[in-house]
């Protein structure tokens, strides 16, 4: 039986793998050949540590940026608010504290709170989460930033979010301000804001980083526990950083025993310093080793091309194949499994991205999950504003799922249309009380601000990685068969085929359920007038699908009305 060398290096480290056909070369070409080995694995010590230090500050940078990006989701909820800009120019804070709770009480972020700035810089109004954990928040009137600060300059001009750091009375904050004007001009802003610590607190969850931030004149502004710097960046530290480069501080006393300073930017634009702290992962040959390789470089030169053609096949394709997957994940796409070449740290590396990769997509799936909890929340809140219309979408998305089913629709599309329902009228958050619970008819002006509700939920949900039927749903739920529904118009087939079948559950619940200015109809004067609108309130297809599931449909209304005041059999 032939020896099978592949099967019997298999385990074996990777450094062997590396030196073992340089071994056999140098029994020829002596010491030449071992000094041009050390000089290589010292070149890439050296490099992984480089490489170390700067994807750990890449890191901080990165987090940094997703932590502002919750804060700008957060703030585009409240301005979609049409009501909001007129409170901030009366400075209503009894109103602005019912504009802004349930923003703040449906956000996930630690610490947030929301503050309403006037045009001067000075705090109006600041609502913060209540640091128990309880629900609700704490209410803190007045101005709360003190000395110094990254200054919030005058508001003069509409412009994107402003981003920045401020000391707080319960220390700095991280913000995100964006200017609110109105016909008059510009009557004040709107600031969000989370603890510094939170975002310290999160780079430690998300890896093995300890930090620190500094302010722009070097004073210490948070830190980890385990980050083994002085206190304050010194004059001379800072310049070095202001000039590009990376330092470098030995604490041999600590077990991250490197040091790296980079500017701490928000929203594009330099507020202070962050520190990194790693482990030393290299250390230099004496120099006479280098020496030795000088004098022979040129003895080593046939040995190594020789051994390189060996090590290039055996090592640099299993690593060519995890360069590339790393690439995807840095592109935010997640590969397939990489398929280990071995049981050496090369394959133990391989099972070491398989399992990011599959964490990643676990986190992925997690932070969606959230986030769609969050916007039905809030869908379900804003139900909640009116008595009468209490469990609409959970109701519309019961309908709408029965006349689906009986259309034929598969398993992914009955999600899709469930999903959509929960949060169709989501845009409702723009609309005033005042408006949303008239009892009597309404004005020109208020029916328009009625009928704008899809194209503000389709704003706020645009910016979010949901499905496009999702979107299409919300924006289009209103438009009729024949072209006379709102916001676009739209006719015929033109109009989304889930958003066809949610306009007709959506119009059955407002029939069967009692409303201000009317008492709800039965179920039998809801079937005749569905089937009165076939072909010009709603899609043919549609309808012949729902009265094909008559029965069922009966059956969920009266399911409700059981359970539920002012809904008809």
């Amino acid at each position: 039986m032939a020896w099978d060398f592949r099967r019997a290096t298999r385990s074996l480290p990777v450094a062997y793998k590396i030196l073992l056909p340089f071994l056999l070369l140098t029994l020829a070409s002596g010491l030449s050949f071992a000094g041009a080995a050390a000089y290589e694995m010292t070149a890439g010590a050296t490099a992984q540590a480089d490489n170390t230090l700067v994807r750990d500050t890449d890191a901080v940078a990165l987090r940094s940026s997703a932590f502002q990006s919750t804060q700008v989701v957060a703030l585009q909820l409240i301005e979609s608010n049409a009501a909001v800009p007129s409170a901030v120019e009366t400075q209503d804070r009894e109103q602005l504290e019912q504009l802004l709770l349930p923003v703040l009480v449906s956000q996930p972020l630690p610490g947030l709170r929301v503050s309403v700035v006037a045009p001067d810089g000075t705090e109006i109004l600041t609502l913060r989460q209540d640091p128990s954990g309880a629900e609700g928040c704490l209410c803190t009137y007045g101005r709360h930033l003190l000395g110094r600060s990254d200054p919030i300059t005058p508001i003069t001009s509409p412009g994107a979010p402003e981003e920045g750091v401020a000391d707080a009375i319960d220390g700095p904050v991280v913000y995100t301000l964006s200017p609110v004007f109105t016909a008059a001009g510009p009557v004040g802003a709107l600031m969000v804001a989370q603890p510094l610590n939170a975002l310290v607190t999160d780079l430690a969850a998300a890896g093995d980083h300890d930090v620190a931030f500094y302010f722009a004149d070097g004073t210490l502004l948070a830190a980890s526990a385990g980050f083994p710097a002085e206190a304050n960046l010194g004059l001379s530290q800072r310049n070095q950083v202001m000039a590009g480069e990376l330092i470098r501080e030995a604490n041999p006393g600590s077990a991250k025993d490197q040091v790296a300073f980079v500017r701490w930017s928000l929203g594009g634009r330099a507020v202070g310093y962050a520190g990194v702290a790693v482990p030393k992962l290299g250390a230099e040959l004496p120099g006479r080793l280098l020496v030795l390789l000088a004098l022979t470089l040129a003895a080593a030169i046939g040995c190594a091309l020789v051994g390189g053609v060996f090590v290039s096949r055996a090592i640099g394709r299993p690593l060519a194949r995890l360069v590339d997957a790393t690439r995807e994940i840095a592109h935010g796409r997640l590969p397939a499994p990489v398929q280990p070449a071995g049981d050496d740290e090369i394959g133990r590396l391989a099972a070491s991205i398989n399992f990011m990769t599959a964490s990643l997509s676990e986190n992925r799936a997690a932070l969606e999950r959230t986030m769609n909890g969050t916007l039905e929340t809030l869908a379900a809140a804003i139900d909640a504003r009116d008595p009468y219309t209490y469990g609409h979408s959970y109701r519309v998305a019961d309908y709408a799922v029965a006349v689906g089913t009986s259309l034929g629709l598969d398993s992914k599309a009955l999600a899709l249309l469930r999903r959509a329902c929960l949060v169709h009228d989501i845009g409702k958050i723009g609309v005033p009380d005042s408006v949303l619970l008239k009892v009597g008819p309404l004005t020109a002006e208020e029916r328009a601000t009625i009928e704008a509700h899809p194209v503000i939920g389709h704003r706020v949900l645009s910016h979010l990685a949901w499905e496009p039927d999702i979107l299409d749903v919300v924006r289009h739920h209103h438009e009729r068969w024949d072209g006379g529904g709102y916001p676009d118009r739209l006719v015929s087939t033109a109009i989304p085929r889930l958003a066809r079948i949610a306009a007709l559950a959506d119009a059955l619940d407002a029939m069967v359920t009692a409303r201000v200015y009317r008492r709800e109809r039965g179920f039998d004067d809801a079937l005749m007038q569905i089937r009165e609108g076939s072909g010009y309130q709603f899609d043919p297809d549609v309808v012949a699908s729902f009265l094909a599931a008559e029965s069922t449909m009966r059956g969920l209304v009266a399911e409700v009305a059981s359970t539920v005041q002012g809904i008809a059999v």
